[in-house]
């Protein structure tokens, strides 16, 4: 069961920067931070604390720009720091799954 959850997760989470990507570029704050908070819900469930904290600034940030407050960070850099994050989380699924 284990490794069908990471597997699950490994896809999802190729599909999620994509959609992230496209709603940054057309601006769809609230259709982002949804995006966000469901990565946010998804890496806590498979304990990737790092990336579940990376996703949650994600979706402040997004709030923020949707209600027009200066978020605390510009949106490429959290988008940067998520994604690296989820570059580090997928490499350890593979290990795990031994996919390396």
């Amino acid at each position: 069961m284990l490794k069908r959850i990471l597997a699950k997760f490994r896809t999802r989470a190729s599909s999620c920067i994509e959609t992230l990507r496209r709603l940054h570029a057309e601006q769809e704050w609230l259709a982002f931070r949804r995006e966000a908070h469901s990565l946010k819900g998804s890496s806590g469930y498979i304990a990737a604390w790092r990336l579940h904290k990376a996703a949650f600034t994600l979706q402040r940030v997004a709030e923020a720009t949707n209600e027009g407050k200066p978020p605390e960070m510009p949106v490429e850099e959290a988008m940067a720091a998520l994604e690296a994050e989820i570059g580090l989380v997928l490499a350890e699924i593979d290990k795990t799954m031994g996919e390396e």
